[in-house]
């Protein structure tokens, strides 16, 4: 009784793809009813492949999908505060996650990979507003860094972005070259 399902037909489907499950919570005036999961088809062959759990306050917990349509799901989303904070991905089609995804702020942050499916990273990728700053392989197999490889010409427009914000702020202050002043 605390539950009920809702089922939609979205954009050029014929029947209903989208089913979303409500649980009621609270009581007497602070009775509500919240978004718990939602299911979808997104590919129009009546197999759900897509669901994605909420908390009570309706921000997205997880989320499953099956993005090759294999009927095995392939892609892992966790979410936090209402937006993605890890992803992982198989890329093999063994049913365990080789690329994992970490993201700050809404920014991807850490890519870790397994390029040879054992089930252990070998290479990671740090980034910084976006781009990748520099990436460590593995070559060993043993599970530490042997070879961390840098992005220079991030580093230099880092360095460059810096010193004119530097410059900036001390325009602002009225202050510019050794220590001279701006009327």
């Amino acid at each position: 009784p605390e539950l009920e399902v809702s089922e939609t037909a979205g954009p050029g489907a014929l029947r209903p793809n989208i089913r979303r499950v409500y649980k009621t919570l609270g009581e007497g005036d602070n009775r509500r009813k919240v978004l718990i999961c939602r299911e979808v088809d997104t590919n129009l062959d009546g197999i759900k492949d897509t669901v994605r759990t909420f908390n009570p306050k309706g921000e997205p917990l997880r989320e499953e999908s099956d993005t090759d349509y294999d009927g095995r799901v392939d892609h892992w989303l966790a979410f936090s505060d209402g937006r993605v904070v890890e992803e992982q991905e198989d890329t093999n089609g063994d049913g365990k996650p080789d690329v994992w995804k970490v993201y700050l702020n809404g920014q991807l942050s850490r890519i870790k990979r397994d390029r040879n499916f054992d089930g252990k990273a070998d290479v990671w990728e740090i980034y910084v507003k976006g781009r990748l700053e520099r990436m460590g392989l593995d070559e060993s197999g043993d599970g530490h860094v042997d070879r961390w490889d840098r992005d220079d010409l991030l580093r230099q427009q880092q360095e460059a972005d810096d010193a004119k914000a530097k410059v900036a702020a001390d325009a602002d202050a009225g202050i510019v070259d050794a220590g001279k002043t701006v009327d």
